[in-house]
């Protein structure tokens, strides 16, 4: 793997291979742009539930479904950005959609940048192209949504994290406080800087040198994550009384994904819960789940190998949100929409499993699944198979599918011309 800087004056690509990312990028931008002309914001299922969030803390500076009804079920930081440029800048769809244009660039420049900076300038370009024209993330232009927040938040501090440069506190510091930002729209992101750092190591030989300044990455990016998040931490202390990281939603999730009641996925609560708010909601549900699973630890299992094949098997979000807007400007059906998004996901899948074929012959079993390509999507996948998962959800690994079927694509011209 290359340790060179990409996209600059001093990288080891050529000016074809920045040329041809600048194209790429110009291409992506243009391309959502024109769908964001094409295809009116409107707002339905959490789309709906986002937008009226960031309403109501642009208005009040209240996190919830209105003034009078704080609460912390949601994770606060998608509504915390919209509601911010609401603030700034008004209470328009179309600033919406700047921010959505803005990330989404931001989101390609550093998974290419750290292609680039792994493997080289070709897989940089190609990985850009796979993001660029990725039709879900099109979509999600005109959405109010995390996915593409998260994902510009999560590979910004990557991107810096991974930087060649003996500047570990500046880098550190930065990349904590995106992660913070990022933990907050999903709380995923809080071990990312283990991730990070294991996955880097593993690729690197666990060099003495190398551990030190990782192990020093991790404690400034969690002292800078910590300080994002104590506000937030001390908001829901005086709401609910106790210790509340980021949502109350982590028991009541883990009750829908692992409960034998059919009507649990469905979000029916049961009666033990009624009138309770969220945060006492969510220490029974989740004591409920617990008790479910160690009373059928086969079920559990079984359920988990379940919720994997779910992650993985379609993508029709992005059409699904859109739907509104689709009949509304066109009066299409969203069904050719969710087609064309199901088929380009299949085709990304198939590269992404190449690719990764290819990075476990060239570095071998244990080191390619520690790597940053894909330790990141084993961590993600780990995560929803033990608690919930839908079609959605595989959405936070697109940087890491967009490498792998880059690096498939490479290998494949490479292959055709040699």
């Amino acid at each position: 793997m290359s340790a060179a800087v990409p996209l600059r004056a001093d990288a080891a690509a050529d000016m074809t291979s920045r040329r041809a990312f600048w194209i790429v990028l110009a291409l992506g931008l243009l391309v959502r742009l024109a769908w964001a002309l094409a295809v009116p914001v409107v707002p339905e299922s959490d789309v709906m539930a986002y937008d009226a969030f960031a309403r109501t803390l642009a208005n009040h500076g209240v996190f919830g479904w209105t003034k009078e009804e704080p609460f912390a079920f949601w994770a606060p930081g998608t509504s915390m950005i919209y509601g911010l440029v609401y603030a700034l800048a008004g209470f328009s769809f179309a600033n919406v959609v700047v921010v959505n244009l803005v990330a989404s660039a931001v989101m390609i420049v550093c998974t290419a940048r750290v292609a680039t900076r792994l493997f080289d300038a070709r897989v940089g370009v190609a990985s850009a192209a796979v993001l660029a024209a990725w039709p879900t993330l099109i979509m999600f232009t005109t959405l109010l949504a995390s996915e593409v927040l998260y994902l510009a938040l999560a590979m910004a501090a990557f991107d810096l994290w991974t930087l060649r440069r003996d500047r570990v506190l500046w880098r550190g510091l930065v990349a904590g406080l995106l992660l913070g930002v990022a933990t907050l729209v999903r709380p995923m992101a809080l071990l990312l800087p283990f991730v990070f750092a294991v996955s880097l190591l593993a690729v690197g030989g666990w060099q003495r040198d190398e551990f030190v300044r990782q192990a020093r990455l991790v404690v400034v990016a969690f002292v800078a994550l910590g300080g994002v998040l104590a506000p937030w931490v001390w908001r829901n202390y005086q709401l609910y009384g106790g210790l509340v990281l980021v949502s109350t939603n982590g028991g009541t999730i883990l009750w829908m994904g692992n409960s034998p009641d059919p009507g649990a996925i469905l979000g029916r609560l049961p009666p033990v819960v009624k009138g309770l708010n969220d945060y006492e909601t969510n220490k029974i549900l989740g004591a409920m789940a617990r008790q479910d699973i160690l009373a059928d630890p086969l079920r559990f299992v079984v359920n988990t190998l379940h919720r994997v094949v779910q992650l993985f098997n379609n993508e029709s979000i992005g059409a699904h949100w859109n739907s509104r807007g689709l009949k509304q400007a066109w009066g299409v059906d969203v069904l050719w929409f969710k087609r064309l998004t199901q088929v380009s996901w299949g085709l990304i899948f198939v590269a992404a499993m190449v690719g990764a074929t290819l990075l476990l012959r060239r570095l071998g079993a244990l080191k390619a699944l520690a790597s940053p390509m894909l330790l990141p999507v084993l961590y993600y996948t780990a995560i929803h198979a033990i608690v919930l998962a839908t079609d959605r959800y595989h959405l936070v690994m697109a940087p890491q599918f967009a490498v792998l079927a880059a690096l498939a694509l490479v290998a494949g011209l490479q292959r055709r011309r040699g």
